[in-house]
């Protein structure tokens, strides 16, 4: 979970440039933003490694709560995902 934490807070960071609190990127997109190409399927993806690093990010910087919903889906797929940031 740790080495996965850092890449999301500077994705994070990064695309919170305009302030929005919000953003969406694409589920293939984020893993790679990651590292994290896993062979999970996406409820147990979004558990353990999108779960556990917003756990840590919220407990160990600015960043009040995380929000990460489905945004859009390609059949029953999950391909899309949308963070919702709050600030401290």
């Amino acid at each position: 979970s740790g080495r996965y934490s850092w890449n999301l807070y500077q994705l994070i960071k990064s695309r919170l440039l305009d302030k929005s609190g919000a953003f969406s990127i694409k589920l293939d997109e984020l893993m790679i933003e990651l590292n994290s190409r896993v062979n999970l399927e996406f409820k147990d993806y979004k558990k353990s490694v999108i779960g556990r690093s917003i756990d840590e990010i919220v407990e160990k910087t600015e960043i009040k709560s995380i929000k990460c919903v489905n945004a859009e889906r390609q059949g029953r797929r999950v391909s899309k995902v949308r963070f919702e940031i709050e600030m401290r």
